[in-house]
C-alpha cells in the first residue's frame, strides 16, 4: 500500500469503519500513519541519499530535515513519528492517547505527505 492509502487505513480505524476489537482500534490507527510517514519517508529519502535503508529511523527522520524544503515540516514529522511509535508500543500499565490526539496526529501526517516535495 502506498502512504496515502495507508492514512486513509487508518482514518477508517478511527471512525469505526472498520470492525476491530476497542482495544487494538488505536495502536492499529497509530501503526498505520507510522506506516504512511515512514513509507513517505523513504521515498523522498531513496532519491538523494545512498544506503538509507541501513540508517535507523531516527537517523533518517534527521536526513529528512536536509532533504525537504520546509525544515519546519521536517521537524514536526519527526515529533509526530516519535509520538505515533510511543503510541504503537503501548504497556500494560498505560492509557492509551485520547482519540483526538490520535486524530491530530494523523492531521500532521497527512501535512507531511501534502507538503513533502523536494
Amino acid at each position: 500500500m502506498n502512504a496515502t492509502t495507508l492514512l486513509v487505513e487508518a482514518r477508517r480505524l478511527l471512525e469505526g469503519t472498520v470492525e476491530t476489537q476497542a482495544g487494538l482500534l488505536l495502536r492499529a490507527a497509530t501503526f498505520l500513519a507510522r506506516q504512511a510517514l515512514e513509507s513517505r519517508t523513504d521515498e523522498l529519502l531513496a532519491r538523494r541519499v545512498r544506503n538509507v535503508e541501513e540508517a535507523r529511523y531516527d537517523a533518517r527522520l534527521l536526513l529528512l530535515g536536509e532533504v525537504l524544503t520546509d525544515r519546519e515540516l521536517a521537524k514536526q514529522t519527526r515529533f509526530v513519528w516519535a509520538a505515533l511509535s510511543s503510541a504503537c508500543h503501548l504497556h500494560a500499565y498505560e492509557l492509551p492517547p485520547p482519540v483526538s490526539e490520535v486524530e491530530s496526529w494523523l492531521d500532521a501526517v497527512q501535512r507531511f505527505l501534502d507538503g513533502s516535495s523536494v
